[in-house]
């Protein structure tokens, strides 16, 4: 958990906020998540979700690497290969 922990994002799910939390620690990078808001605690108890989102937030001496692994894994380009025994013909 970092020390002096600022905001760094709100991210819509709890998969995507986990992934670049993993990401961080991975990185070297302290972070915390938080369910965002008193109505996000509460959706999160009846709907299994929190519909305002969740937050990260990061070592402040670190903020900036941590925008740097955020902005390339959120821009990261999907994987739009084609698996070697597709049953399509290649042109």
């Amino acid at each position: 958990m970092p020390q002096d922990p600022v905001h760094l994002a709100n991210l819509p799910d709890y998969a995507l906020a986990g992934m670049l939390a993993e990401l961080l620690e991975d990185n070297g990078i302290p972070s915390y998540l938080r369910e965002s808001g008193t109505l996000g605690k509460a959706s999160s108890t009846y709907l299994g979700t929190s519909l305002l989102g969740y937050d990260l937030y990061v070592e402040r001496s670190q903020q900036q690497e941590a925008q740097e692994w955020m902005d390339a894994f959120l821009n990261a380009p999907g994987d739009t290969t084609e698996p070697e025994d597709s049953d399509f013909p290649s042109d």
